[in-house]
């Protein structure tokens, strides 16, 4: 049976991954969170599930987060915000963590064979995926992600500093809650828009490729027509570039609803 991890197991994309995982009887699940309670509050099927255990922690809790990714296949990293906070470091803050985790395992077990880091982040980040993006539509969508996009790459470029770790980033485009569409995998390009379970299915269909794609850069698409458009995009357009410009106005406009 294969054991994955999942961090950020709370969050929308962290949980797409467990209910996809679950699918399988043949593999077992290791869901890390800040709070099991919210956890399973969220998901309260996951509390009496054989094929899934809870690890409660933050990602400063190293000794914890060893235990959750030891043994296991692959490690998810789900943990992200979506608001473009100024100074957001989730991204770093989890590739630092795992990766001191990592080498807490190194020194537990040196002949273990450590996981495969299966990273989330952006195909905006990419400039050979959304070449066909208009490109004001994308200079806009970098300012308007600024924080984000910039914790992203800092994340990336310290994970890919160390080449003794397995590695596959997955670069979707705009993600909406809808049903599923089918999945495909593309190093060509991104597409906008993309549901959450697909996003899912592909990333965990990565997963279990093992080293095919390590150290690549994967786009997951839809398979087929009909993915539901997020209207509330020139909302969040607006209020990313707000505070892109001026930062200062975020403890201001931070809840502001669409």
């Amino acid at each position: 049976m294969a054991t994955y991890a999942v961090l950020g197991s709370t969050g929308t994309v962290g949980g797409s991954v467990i209910e996809e995982l679950l699918k399988s009887p043949a593999r077992h699940i290791y869901a890390y969170a800040r709070s099991t309670k919210k956890l399973f509050t969220l998901h309260p099927d996951w509390e009496k599930s054989p094929n899934l255990d809870a690890y409660e922690g933050t990602l400063q809790d190293i000794e914890t987060l060893a235990d959750c990714i030891s043994g296991t296949k692959a490690v998810f990293m789900c943990a992200a915000t979506a608001e473009n906070q100024p100074g957001c470091d989730v991204a770093r803050q989890q590739a630092k963590s795992v990766v001191k985790a990592l080498d807490e395992l190194r020194i537990r077990e040196p002949q273990a064979q450590l996981p495969q880091l299966v990273v989330l982040s952006s195909s905006t980040l990419e400039p050979h995926l959304t070449r066909d993006l208009p490109a004001l539509f994308h200079w806009l969508l970098v300012r308007a992600g600024s924080h984000i996009y910039a914790d992203l790459e800092l994340a990336e470029q310290f994970l890919r500093s160390r080449d003794d770790i397995k590695q596959v980033y997955i670069k979707p485009g705009g993600l909406v809650q809808d049903i599923p569409h089918g999945h495909q995998l593309s190093t060509e390009r991104q597409q906008t828009f993309l549901s959450f379970v697909d996003l899912a299915a592909g990333m965990v269909e990565v997963a279990e490729a093992g080293d095919q794609y390590d150290l690549k850069n994967i786009s997951v698409i839809p398979a087929t027509e009909g993915t539901r458009i997020e209207w509330g995009v020139p909302y969040y357009l607006f209020k990313g570039l707000l505070i892109h410009w001026l930062p200062g106005l975020y403890p201001y406009i931070s809840n502001w609803l669409p």
